[in-house]
């Protein structure tokens, strides 16, 4: 962080939850016991006096919050919904209009939603991913400032990298 700011740059972390923190309902009840202070949870008391939390945004208060509204994690995946990533990208863009003037978030008036089918890792791990597909929101930006530069594969093995070298 010293050395960034010297050079002028803004130093922001983002550490990501874990879904069983931001969903510990979900867990079984020896699991929920058996529970003590998560990673995260130890690295935010470390900091805490230091100087450096204020580079730090803690988004697991956030990702709370939104799950009160939507789904924040997949069921089925370890990843965050559009609606999860869509709240921490606002509370990111919100804590650095702290160092950039002007800068505003996207709003939800500027999305739409349509409905999209995902196979989750974690089902995939657990033998059904070939079955079991969730569907979930999907968040699109009426006005992109960007095209779409991307194809999205279903398997690993569609891809270039694979079709050359196949092991």
């Amino acid at each position: 962080k010293q050395w960034l700011k010297q050079l002028g740059v803004h130093y922001l972390l983002v550490p990501i939850p874990g879904k069983m923190s931001v969903y510990p309902e979900n867990l079984p009840e020896r699991l929920r016991r058996a529970a003590g202070t998560t990673r995260l949870q130890a690295f935010l008391k470390r900091l805490a006096g230091s100087g450096l939390e204020e580079s730090v945004l803690d988004i697991q208060p956030v990702l709370q919050q939104a799950k009160s509204e939507n789904r924040v994690y997949f069921k089925t995946d370890t990843h965050w919904t559009d609606q999860g990533a869509f709240a921490v990208y606002t509370a990111t863009i919100l804590k650095l209009q702290q160092w950039f003037e002007g800068l505003e978030p996207i709003s939800s008036e500027q999305i739409s939603v349509k409905k999209k089918k995902k196979r989750g890792d974690i089902a995939i791990a657990d033998g059904a991913g070939t079955a079991e597909f969730e569907l979930s929101e999907a968040l699109v930006l009426d006005n992109p400032c960007a095209g779409t530069i991307y194809e999205e594969q279903t398997s690993f093995t569609q891809t270039p990298a694979f079709q050359a070298r196949p092991k």
